[in-house]
């Protein structure tokens, strides 16, 4: 069956990939919250929430060997490849560039693809999503305004994956009512978004 999502075109390695940005910061959520990684962001996504807090429109065309020279200097071997909806470009080949430099991968996705390499994958699910890849999830994270109980519902056949709650920018209101459903569905944890309570890049 045909997805209903649109879908970029795969790139091979010998061609570019579209980077929203590229840093070096503390992982601010989930089971490595707190760890150094290297955030590598690709441009583009396949939704189009009215939540999402990145401008992840905007792009610059590198190649990997560009990329594994920008962050060679910095001394985590964390890749944390996100976006955007990083499935749309990171492919095998993208993966095995890394891998084979010793880097562990790290992605999170929307989880609408199939096509997910990497050694950890969180993914984030939204309304309304065609979810594909939650059977390989190793957490689920989802960003809470108190109204995401059914998505929540959803998720609850995947217990393999760690599941969090993210109040949505740490506000008072959101961080009681996921405390209130996390101690109602004890699945679920909560989740401390330390990059907006610390102002982390």
């Amino acid at each position: 069956m045909r997805s209903k999502y649109p879908r970029l075109q795969k790139r091979c390695v010998a061609m570019n990939l579209n980077i929203n940005e590229i840093f070096y910061s503390l992982q601010g959520e989930g089971a490595y919250a707190g760890a150094p990684v290297i955030f590598i962001r690709l441009s583009g996504c396949n939704l189009a929430c009215d939540f999402c807090d990145t401008r992840h429109q905007i792009g610059t065309e590198m190649s990997l060997e560009d990329i594994f020279k920008g962050i060679i200097h910095w001394p985590s071997m964390i890749l944390v490849i996100t976006g955007g909806e990083p499935t749309l470009q990171w492919t095998r080949e993208c993966y095995d560039y890394f891998k084979g430099r010793g880097y562990r991968i790290h992605i999170e996705t929307n989880g609408t693809s199939e096509d997910v390499f990497a050694d950890w994958v969180t993914v984030s699910p939204k309304p309304s999503a065609d979810y594909r890849i939650l059977c390989r999830a190793d957490e689920i994270k989802i960003v809470w305004n108190g109204t995401q109980g059914q998505i929540a519902r959803q998720m609850i056949g995947y217990k393999k994956a760690i599941q969090w709650l993210m109040p949505m920018d740490n506000a008072d209101q959101h961080i009681k009512t996921a405390i209130t459903y996390c101690k109602e569905h004890p699945t679920w944890r909560l989740a401390y978004r330390i990059q907006t309570a610390l102002k982390l890049r």
